[in-house]
């Protein structure tokens, strides 16, 4: 089974489809399991800006390549991510804004003014609406 989400092509204007790997929605426990261990995970709270590459960091070095090679650990903390970020409490922390969190919760930088309404800012950047919020 595998999952589609549609976008527009900012170019054309038509709608793609974007099919998720079946590997990347098995490889969500292992994911999980491994963002608990970070405080940023426990609580919905604003993630710093490229939050990702630091967990991908992590899970690369925690999962063995023979497991998990590095563009299926890319794909599922991407995926993870992207649906922890849809959460109605993560976007209702987001709008309120306050400072961005790393994973150990320190601070780092916080949430612009522009982007406390995200369906404006996504629109400013070129990016449909719908691509986060359905």
């Amino acid at each position: 089974m595998n999952s589609v989400s549609s976008t527009k092509n900012p170019a054309t204007g038509r709608k793609r489809r974007k099919k998720i790997r079946q590997s990347t929605v098995d490889d969500q426990p292992a994911i999980r399991e491994l963002a608990a261990r970070f405080p940023l995970f426990s609580a919905p709270s604003p993630m710093k800006l490229g939050v990702n590459a630091e967990l991908q960091q992590f899970c690369r070095a925690a999962i063995p390549e023979e497991l998990m090679s590095r563009t299926r650990v890319r794909l599922a903390v991407n995926y993870f991510l992207s649906r922890w970020a849809r959460q109605p409490e993560y976007r209702a922390a987001l709008s309120a804004g306050g400072p961005r969190y790393d994973l150990w919760m320190k601070p780092c930088g916080g949430v612009l003014d522009e982007e406390l309404d995200a369906r404006k800012f996504l629109k400013k950047r070129g990016r449909t609406q719908h691509a986060i919020f359905p």
